[in-house]
């Protein structure tokens, strides 16, 4: 099967020639709320939705453009969608990221909090109150930061996110499962 990789600008260059393209995005739901392409259709890698896509039927000429955060999601997606059949896949390089320096018809929500963000603010949390925790209570404390900076390292490394995935897990990531969005109480 064939998966290309497209830049932003390649991506524009098909959306403002009106190139028959599906833009799906395999994000969370959240992360998806918090910023995506105008047209693009959240399936969230992984999801029972996700699975029924790569099972239906699909028009060969279709072309179909695969986009995470920053390129791994997406990546996956491919490898499975290619699995099962799915012909004209594109990937965007550098996902949502590599598209903040283009003119990118963004449908944003107000006070929606992106995945990336919740990653770096749990992990500053945990280094802060780690660190003095160890400081002024125990030593024993500095194992917290420890652990995040292993974390943070493999994640860096691997192109995984361990932390992504708790956070992806919790009730203001999971829109369609009743959770809330935004802020004050909310994401």
């Amino acid at each position: 099967m064939s998966i290309q990789e497209i830049s932003p600008n390649g991506l524009l260059t098909l959306i403002n020639n009106k190139e028959k393209l599906e833009l799906i995005d395999v994000r969370t739901e959240a992360e998806f709320q918090s910023a995506h392409i105008e047209n693009s259709r959240n399936i969230t890698l992984g999801s029972n939705l996700f699975n029924e896509f790569k099972t239906t039927q699909k028009d060969d000429s279709q072309k179909y453009v695969l986009i995470c955060q920053g390129g791994a999601r997406a990546k996956s997606a491919s490898q499975e969608l290619s699995n099962s059949g799915i012909k004209n896949m594109y990937l965007l390089t550098g996902g949502m990221n590599g598209c903040k320096n283009f003119d990118f018809p963004f449908v944003k929500v107000a006070g929606v909090v992106s995945m990336e963000r919740q990653v770096r603010i749990a992990a500053g949390g945990f280094v802060l109150v780690g660190s003095l925790l160890g400081l002024l209570v125990s030593s024993s404390f500095f194992i917290i930061p420890i652990f995040v900076g292993a974390g943070l390292f493999y994640s860096g490394a691997s192109d995984t996110c361990g932390m992504a995935v708790v956070l992806g897990k919790m009730p203001w990531n999971n829109l369609a499962k009743g959770g809330s969005c935004c802020s004050n109480g909310q994401r």
